[in-house]
């Protein structure tokens, strides 16, 4: 095996990918947190462990837990599956194993984003629309920085005699580290992917000719 037909990249990707998936059980890709100091309630989100923490009690939903764990998995194969296909970048069969490994860090990035504007974004103008109203805000808070969310009394269950109180909750947001190794390994799949057109070029298959003899006039002709 020679050096210039690793797929370096590819090696980068699949290794920082295992790391990720390691590095994200203990650390989440975002961060919600309501209240100041400990924080009322927290969101710790990421796509391999969501949990939430509500007065200092961490819980997490099954669903949501098995939902993180299948995603793991498969990540963890395409990380193996990258390191694999970088020392057999120039087999007939490499072709595959880049398509599968490169492909996941994207689909996984674009996913976990996606789906926080979605709940940040549509889930309050979805309730809005529904109910006729705009009690709850738009978004319900950026994806990073730090904002203080207007709380009704009627929102918090409060009467008519409360005379309609506003109560500000401090809410902070924010990407962590983990979420921009997700990025570099996005990057180094598509990176990996476009090196591959280097070191395993496409072969063309040449369409041997035929002499041209009064034989085979005839047979074209006929």
């Amino acid at each position: 095996m020679e050096l210039k037909t690793i797929n370096w990249f590819a090696l980068a990707a699949g290794i920082l990918m295992l790391v990720l998936v390691v590095l994200s059980v203990f650390t989440p890709w975002w961060i919600l947190q309501v209240g100041t100091g400990n924080g009322l309630a927290t969101i710790n989100a990421g796509p391999f462990y969501t949990n939430f923490s509500l007065l200092r009690l961490s819980f997490v939903i099954p669903i949501l837990f098995a939902i993180n764990v299948g995603i793991m998995a498969l990540f963890a194969v395409s990380g193996i599956t990258f390191i694999i296909y970088t020392f057999k970048a120039n087999r007939g069969y490499s072709k595959h194993l880049l398509s599968y490994g490169w492909k996941r860090p994207l689909y996984t990035f674009v996913g976990f984003l996606v789906t926080l504007v979605v709940i940040l974004y549509g889930l309050p103008m979805i309730i809005n629309m529904t109910r006729g109203t705009s009690m709850v805000p738009v978004p319900i808070t950026p994806l990073m920085g730090k904002t203080v969310m207007q709380l009704s009394s009627s929102m918090l269950g409060g009467g008519s005699g409360t005379g309609g109180i506003q109560i500000g909750v401090t809410v902070i947001t924010a990407f962590t580290y983990t979420f921009y190794l997700g990025i570099a390994a996005t990057v180094l799949g598509i990176l990996a992917r476009i090196y591959h057109r280097r070191i395993a070029p496409e072969k063309v298959v040449a369409t041997p000719s035929v002499p041209v003899t009064p034989a085979t006039v005839s047979q074209a002709i006929h």
